[in-house]
């Protein structure tokens, strides 16, 4: 009964408008570890479950690019303790992200690491970048994993790129514009929704993309790993509803 109810459902949302591009800051994991009596770093392991679940979710929607805040620059803030052990998760999800694994990831999605992996630990950087080389060649989904990313630094980064590539002589200063800015940004497609679960931040994620292109955010008190079919169908249609 469950299983026709959401499939009724996801169908009923694909006669409207469906976004192109959504992106998650799948923020509550350590809150919802807390409240279900478990250690707070013990939450990040939920929510990679989630994240596969919501990726079949939007698989099913028909949604083209999913971008997910996995791990921000100010992450490595954290206790040494929870970083340490958010690397170890890392290790673990590009295992159940791996295409021989994973019957979603191997229904056509390609992975992009989006972020600076510098102070990422040697066997998570090469993980990682397995990951894109063996899902390179999908084309029904991009799934956007912004790691060590932060906005304001994806910005100084495109910046200094574009002036490294007129000094070069690759560009010249007439030929940049918005578009060419737009480009070299490591997310160059524009938001169409945006959804955050347990707080109503944004967290210095994907400002630019989603400045001014943002057809619609849905800002909702769920914590990450409590996000169900049904907050994802109300999402959707409130997003339709308000084009």
């Amino acid at each position: 009964m469950f299983k026709w109810l959401k499939q009724k459902a996801l169908r009923l949302v694909r006669t409207g408008s469906v976004p192109k591009h959504v992106a998650f800051i799948m923020d509550g994991n350590r809150r919802w570890a807390t409240k279900s009596g478990m250690k707070k770093f013990q939450g990040h392991s939920y929510g990679l479950e989630k994240l596969l679940e919501v990726l079949e979710w939007c698989l099913e929607l028909g949604i083209g690019i999913v971008t997910v805040y996995a791990f921000s620059t100010d992450n490595f803030k954290r206790p040494d303790e929870e970083v340490n052990e958010l690397m170890r998760l890392f290790l673990v999800a590009c295992e159940k992200l791996s295409a021989k694994k994973s019957e979603v990831i191997a229904k056509g999605v390609k992975i992009r690491i989006i972020g600076d992996l510098e102070g990422f630990p040697a066997a998570q950087q090469e993980a990682l970048r397995n990951l894109e080389r063996e899902t390179e060649h999908h084309n029904i989904c991009t799934l956007n994993i912004c790691l060590g990313y932060g906005s304001a630094e994806e910005i100084v980064k495109t910046i200094n790129g574009i002036k490294e590539k007129i000094n070069k002589g690759i560009l010249t200063a007439e030929e940049v514009n918005q578009s060419t800015f737009e480009s070299e940004l490591m997310v160059s497609e524009p938001v169409d929704l945006m959804i955050r679960t347990g707080e109503s931040r944004l967290s210095n994620f994907l400002l630019y993309q989603s400045s001014q292109r943002t057809k619609f955010m849905m800002i909702t008190d769920v914590l990450w790993p409590e996000l169900k079919i049904w907050h994802m169908v109300y999402i959707m249609f409130s997003y339709q509803f308000l084009l």
